[in-house]
């Protein structure tokens, strides 16, 4: 009986172990992606402010004519490096899953 007590006890404590040493990993995963999801939303926030900006400037004012037009490609460059990290963040998580 105190040998099965004691087998217990080790498959008990090398489960408690095992998980621990998983389960952070995943939740570290789903918060880089929570991250990356937030930065995505607003990096996308900026871009429809840029975009915004860049419809009411008067066409004649040329120096602030090419500073928003500067400012909408830096805000899209922004955004779609942002996208890619989500992208890449979706498909580790997936690849996780499946293995």
């Amino acid at each position: 009986m105190k040998v099965i007590d004691s087998h217990v006890v080790i498959v008990n404590l090398i489960l408690s172990i095992l998980f621990s040493l998983i389960y952070p990993s995943h939740s570290s995963d789903l918060r880089s992606f929570r991250d990356s999801r937030k930065e995505m939303e607003h990096c996308r926030e900026g871009l429809e402010s840029a975009l915004h900006h860049n419809a009411e400037t008067p066409r004649r004012k040329i120096q602030e004519v090419q500073d928003v037009v500067n400012a909408v490609q830096v805000s899209r460059r922004v955004f779609r490096e942002r996208a890619l990290e989500y992208t890449l963040q979706i498909n580790v998580i997936q690849g996780k899953k499946e293995v």
